[in-house]
């Protein structure tokens, strides 16, 4: 199955956000919301803040689209969280302890405050801490000057179905032209999961 041949709608919500409704081979709609965010040396909190509007909105014509508040939300976020935003006020729950060492951006808290509103985790971060001892199994783009590993790709996905996660991790050579590591999430529902859709099985994301 080709995600290309089952899109059947393709709605921008705004400039740097789109809604991806998919039929997919199961014979169940799935949906999915790709954004990519205002750089943080380039826009202004007001450009940021208008972003996650954006994105909410993304979110929520997935979600009538499909009949579903399942959507994660995925893409370049331009965050850096370090693990200095354990210390943030964001549930556990959302937010786990994989993190790089050293200080978060200052616009990181616009994405965890998303999170929390929409009870969206950060799946990354829920992985085996003693991951992050190996830059390969974390960093999804490289500063081009000064070769500064960074974390700023993110899968969130909805706080109900974080126990289906079993492996992410960002990838090369996936036939992808970009200079951004492809973060590839690995799902496998339970039965009594899997019984709103209808299908049981593994999803990648």
């Amino acid at each position: 199955f080709q995600a290309e041949d089952g899109i059947r709608d393709y709605k921008v919500t705004g400039v740097q956000t789109c809604a991806l409704p998919i039929s997919s081979c199961w014979q169940h709609e799935a949906g999915f919301v790709s954004v990519y965010a205002p750089t943080e040396s380039n826009s202004t909190e007001q450009d940021i803040d208008e972003f996650y509007a954006d994105v909410q909105l993304a979110i929520s014509a997935a979600s009538t689209a499909i009949g579903s508040r399942s959507v994660p939300v995925m893409g370049d976020f331009n965050v850096n969280l370090g693990n200095d935003a354990c210390g943030l006020g964001v549930h556990s729950r959302l937010l786990g302890k994989s993190l790089r060492q050293g200080p978060s951006s200052p616009n990181c808290g616009q994405l965890l405050a998303f999170c929390e509103q929409n009870g969206l985790g950060i799946i990354q971060s829920k992985q085996n801490p003693s991951l992050m001892g190996n830059e390969a199994n974390w960093y999804t783009w490289k500063h081009p000057w000064t070769g500064q590993p960074h974390m700023k790709d993110f899968i969130l996905l909805p706080e109900e179905e974080l126990r289906a996660v079993r492996t992410c991790r960002p990838h090369d050579h996936l036939g992808v032209l970009t200079d951004h590591r492809i973060v590839v999430c690995r799902l496998n529902f339970s039965k009594r999961a899997l019984a709103r859709i209808g299908k049981i099985g593994r999803a990648h994301v």
